[in-house]
């Protein structure tokens, strides 16, 4: 039998078209970072999430070279696309579903990069695609004379 929090991840993702693996993989990390998974994640936990996504993680998101930090100004701007609701909390319905639009984790959908008229049609460019086309050209940059 199925715990009661195990079937409202199930039901939230079959709502969403989420694939019952990827969502399970987020709730982990959503109940490993939310520090009242209970109740939601607050921005410092959010924040936290992000970080650690973007420099270690590559069960939820693609295989990358570990990047600066992510600044600040970027956080913010994701926080406030996470909570759509403006609760000052982000429940894991609006985590789930912004985490997977955002890095499209598990999906081989394509989607329009938000920099560019390219396609991102991998889970790199996809990540890439949602950092912004400054961070990324900087970190070119600092790459340019590395050898590989």
């Amino acid at each position: 039998n199925l715990s009661k929090e195990e079937r409202d991840i199930r039901v939230t993702a079959r709502r969403h078209g989420i694939p019952l693996r990827v969502a399970e993989l987020i709730a982990q990390k959503f109940r490993e970072f939310a520090t009242r998974a209970d109740v939601g994640m607050t921005f410092a936990d959010f924040a936290n999430v992000v970080r650690s996504i973007s420099s270690t993680d590559r069960s939820l998101s693609a295989s990358f070279l570990a990047l600066d930090p992510v600044p600040d100004s970027r956080i913010r701007q994701m926080w406030e696309e996470v909570d759509t609701d403006g609760s000052a909390m982000v429940e894991f319905e609006e985590f789930l579903v912004w985490f997977h639009r955002t890095f499209q984790v598990g999906g081989a959908e394509t989607r329009a990069s938000r920099h560019s008229n390219r396609l991102a049609d991998s889970a790199t460019e996809r990540y890439y695609a949602s950092l912004g086309s400054q961070r990324l050209r900087v970190w070119m940059q600092g790459m340019q004379g590395v050898r590989m």
